[in-house]
C-alpha cells in the first residue's frame, strides 16, 4: 500500500479548527473505510480539517507516502527592541546588488534573518529606572506548543518571569520579566539568563540590568505618628530631597524649601550606607532658627518663640524598588524643653530624576599675566577658596603654540594628606599640531586615561593648584603663550572643626574622646598627644 498511519491524540481543548491534514502530493480517490486517505478528485487542496475530534481521545489518520507531514510546534520569541543592542548584520537592498542595473542580482553571497526562526533583539537590557518588560512567545507550527520559563539559580534573587509555563496553539502568549534591584547596592551591573524550555525548540536569553546608585531627585511625604516614643497622628511632612554620591563614598544632600513645605529653608544633608553591599543608608541634617525676641514679635518668623532653636532630620531607609525609597523618619527640636521633643514616622520617596540638581563648586580663571612660556617648565596657579570636596574636575585651556608636538602639560592638585605629595595628572603629552584649545576631559580625554582626572575624586579641592608646561623645543619669540585657562572643581561644600582639650593647667590632653552632635559620619574622635582634635 502506498499509505502509512500517524498517531494524533488531542491533549485539551477544541482542535476541530487548528489541526489540519498536510500531505505534499495529490491525493488518490479512494474510499477511507477501505484504509486509502480520504479524497473524492485528484487535485483537490493538499490539506483537509480533522473533524470529530473528542478530547482525550487518541485517533488513527492514514496518511500518504512522500515527504514528511509536520504536525510539530515551533518556538518563536519576539524580544522589545532596544537602542542599546547593536545590529545583527547589515543587508543590502537589491539595487545594491544589481551593481551594473541591468535588472539582474549581481551577488547573492549575503542572507537575511529568517522572520520564523531568528530575532533582531537577541538580548533583554533594563536601563536603571527600568524594572518589567515583556517577551512575546508564537507559534508558527501546528499543534500544541507547550513551554517553561526557568531562571538561572544565580539569577533568582533579581529576576523572576510570570506566567512560568503554559501551552499555546495559535496567537501569541506573553511573559513578563521582572527585575528586582530592592536592596541591592549600586552602580553596579547584573547579569543573568533565562531559557525557555519548549517542545517546538529552547532558547537562552541573556539578562542584563543596570543597578543605579541613590544619587537623584526625589518627591514624598513623611506620615508622623509618634512624639517622644508615644503614638500621635500629626500632619504629614512634604519633602523634596536631592541626594548624590560623594567622591569619598559618602552621601549627600539637600532638602529643597521651596517644594517642601513643612521645611523653611534649603537643608544640607550627609550620610553613608551603613551596611556594604547594601541600599540602606543613613543622612542627616539640621539646621538653626534665631529666636524672634520679645519686641516685633511675627507669627510667621520661622521661630516666633524668643529662644533659638535647632532642627535636625534624620532619614533611616533603603531602596524597595528602582525609583523608591522608604524607611524611618526622625525629626528633632531643640530649645524648646530642657530634653529635646523628638517626633518620628515613615517616609517613601519617589525619585523623579536619575540626575542630581546641580552640584556645587568653584570655578577659578588663572589671571592671564606672564602667559609666555619657552623651553623651560613654567607653572601657572589658580587657587580654590573654598573646602570642596572634589566629585569632577574640569580644566579649560587655549594656547598657542606653533608645533603642540613639543609640549607636555600636567595638571597638580593639593595633597590629600598633610604634608604628603601633591596629585598630578598628565593632560597633553607632545601630540602634533599648531595650538591648543579645549576642555578636558568633555573634549580631549587626558593622556594619562579617560578617567585620569579621577584621581582627585575625595580630595579636599581648597588650596593651590598648578598647571604646568614643559615646551621641549623652543620656538618663535613670543609663539608660546597661555591665552586662558579656566579650572572647575565640582562636589559639595564640607567644613571642618578642630580644637584643643587642655586640662587645670592648660597642658595638653592625650587620648580625650571628642563628640559632635548633628551628624552622622564622625559621631567622636580622639585627641592626639598634642590634644588636638578634628572633624
Amino acid at each position: 500500500s502506498n499509505s502509512r498511519i500517524a498517531s494524533v491524540y488531542q491533549l485539551s481543548g477544541d482542535l476541530s479548527n487548528n489541526l489540519v491534514w498536510d500531505a505534499f502530493n495529490d491525493r488518490p480517490i479512494g474510499d477511507s473505510t477501505a484504509g486509502l486517505p480520504p479524497g473524492n478528485e485528484p487535485g483537490t487542496p493538499n490539506q483537509d480539517t480533522l473533524q470529530s475530534f473528542i478530547r482525550g481521545n487518541g485517533y488513527w489518520v492514514f496518511v500518504t507516502d512522500g515527504p514528511s507531514i509536520v504536525l510539530q510546534p515551533r518556538l518563536r520569541t519576539i524580544l522589545p527592541a532596544d537602542s542599546d543592542v547593536q545590529p545583527t548584520g547589515n543587508f543590502p537592498g537589491a539595487e545594491d546588488r544589481d551593481i551594473d542595473n541591468d535588472g539582474v542580482q549581481d551577488s547573492s553571497t549575503w542572507t537575511s534573518p529568517d522572520p520564523e526562526t531568528d530575532d533582531v533583539q537577541q538580548s533583554l537590557f533594563y536601563p536603571e529606572e527600568a524594572g518589567r518588560r515583556e517577551i512575546i512567545l508564537r507559534n508558527p507550527g501546528d499543534g500544541i506548543l507547550s513551554w517553561r520559563v526557568e531562571v538561572d539559580p544565580g539569577s533568582a534573587n533579581w529576576l523572576s518571569v510570570s506566567p512560568t509555563e503554559g501551552k499555546l496553539i495559535r496567537g501569541t502568549a506573553q511573559v513578563a520579566v521582572t527585575v528586582t534591584r530592592g536592596a541591592l547596592a549600586g552602580p553596579s551591573e547584573l547579569n543573568g539568563n533565562l531559557t525557555i524550555r519548549s517542545t517546538g525548540g529552547s532558547r537562552t536569553i541573556p539578562v542584563q540590568a543596570l543597578v543605579p546608585d541613590i544619587q537623584g531627585d526625589y518627591t514624598g511625604r513623611a506620615r508622623m505618628t509618634r512624639v517622644d516614643g508615644k503614638d500621635m497622628q500629626l500632619p504629614s511632612l512634604d519633602f523634596q530631597i536631592t541626594l548624590d554620591r560623594a567622591g569619598d563614598g559618602t552621601i549627600r544632600g539637600i532638602v529643597n524649601s521651596e517644594d517642601s513645605l513643612s521645611i523653611p529653608m534649603d537643608v544640607p544633608m550627609a550620610g553613608d550606607n551603613y551596611r556594604s553591599n547594601s541600599s540602606d543608608f543613613t543622612i542627616t541634617g539640621g539646621y538653626f532658627m534665631p529666636g524672634s525676641g520679645r519686641e516685633n514679635f511675627d507669627i510667621n518668623d520661622f521661630n516666633p518663640l524668643p529662644g533659638d532653636l535647632r532642627r535636625e532630620i534624620r532619614l533611616n531607609g533603603l531602596r524597595t524598588s528602582e525609583n523608591i525609597l522608604s524607611g524611618i523618619v526622625q525629626d528633632t527640636l531643640h530649645g524648646i524643653l530642657d530634653q529635646p521633643v523628638i517626633v518620628e514616622g515613615d517616609f517613601v520617596l519617589e525619585r523623579t530624576s536619575l540626575e542630581p540638581m546641580g552640584r556645587q563648586g568653584s570655578a577659578v580663571d588663572w589671571d592671564p599675566v606672564g602667559g609666555t612660556f619657552g623651553t623651560e617648565t613654567k607653572r601657572f596657579p589658580v587657587t580654590i577658596p573654598t573646602r570642596t570636596l572634589v566629585e569632577d574636575v574640569r580644566v579649560s585651556l587655549d594656547l598657542t603654540h606653533p608645533r603642540t608636538s613639543d609640549i607636555e602639560i600636567w595638571l597638580e592638585g593639593p595633597s590629600p594628606a598633610k604634608g604628603g605629595a601633591p596629585i598630578r595628572v598628565q593632560l597633553f603629552n607632545g601630540a602634533p599640531g599648531v595650538d591648543l584649545g579645549t576642555v578636558f576631559p568633555d573634549e580631549t580625554f587626558p593622556s594619562s586615561g579617560a578617567n585620569a582626572l579621577d584621581a582627585f575624586d575625595g580630595i579636599i579641592g581648597q588650596g593651590e593648584w598648578f598647571l604646568e608646561i614643559t615646551d621641549h623645543v623652543d620656538g618663535p619669540g613670543g609663539s608660546q603663550r597661555l591665552l586662558s585657562f579656566q579650572l572647575e572643581v565640582l562636589g559639595p561644600t564640607v567644613y571642618s572643626v578642630q580644637g584643643v582639650v587642655q586640662d587645670d593647667q592648660g597642658s595638653p590632653v592625650d587620648g580625650a574622646v571628642v563628640s559632635l552632635t548633628g551628624g552622622v559620619l564622625l559621631p567622636y574622635t580622639e585627641t592626639g598627644p598634642d590634644g588636638v582634635f578634628f572633624f
